[in-house]
């Protein structure tokens, strides 16, 4: 009886290993999305063939060395290590809370 109880114990025991060890596995692998700003003059379709992250491109943008793509958390830390990048920040969505007139109330505030 002695034998069975400690063959159940260690079976528990290994069985929360694994699952702790696929859980620490797993953690960094959720993607969301960034927000990626280069310095000016990298160019970013070789920096992104160098760092592999073509397929996990969202956006780029015209105007400025800025692009949006899903990474998890292991290629943010890796970006916001390498030299040829300014900033990474998750992305989020920006709402206007009024786009009216400011009102009298606020009158006193401006002249």
């Amino acid at each position: 009886m002695k034998l069975f109880f400690h063959g159940i114990i260690a079976v528990l025991c290994i069985t929360f290993l694994l699952i702790n060890a696929t859980n620490t596995a797993f953690a960094g692998s959720e993607e969301k999305q960034y927000l990626i700003r280069f310095k000016e003059n990298v160019d970013r379709e070789k920096f992104l063939t160098r760092k592999s992250l073509n397929a996990k491109v969202i956006k780029k943008f015209k105007k400025i060395n800025l692009l949006a793509a899903k990474l998890n958390s292991n290629e943010v830390q890796d970006l916001k290590n390498d030299s040829d990048v300014l900033f990474v920040e998750a992305d989020s969505i920006v709402k206007i809370a009024s786009t009216g007139p400011i009102g009298d109330r606020f009158t006193k505030y401006i002249k």
